[in-house]
């Protein structure tokens, strides 16, 4: 597995620490369950719904201190992945 392209999205910290143990950037599909883990240190992005995911990916994660959600970037954290 290539780490420095490798992505795991997920909806649960079992998603988010599985990606972080795999040396993976990892990518929070947050709901109103879940939401709490946007803080948590295994989460590197997180979007709001699947279509934002295509943004992320073929932007990249250089420079991504964001949140998507609802289509809108919300300041987050600083991740540089390429």
């Amino acid at each position: 597995m290539d780490n420095n392209t490798s992505r795991k999205v997920g909806d649960s910290i079992d998603d988010m620490t599985a990606g972080h143990h795999a040396g993976a950037a990892t990518v929070l599909l947050v709901n109103e369950v879940n939401e709490h883990l946007r803080e948590h240190e295994h989460t590197d992005v997180c979007i709001g719904k699947l279509d934002d995911l295509i943004s992320v990916l073929e932007n990249g994660f250089e420079a991504s201190d964001e949140c998507y959600t609802e289509g809108e970037a919300r300041k987050e954290r600083e991740v540089v992945m390429e």
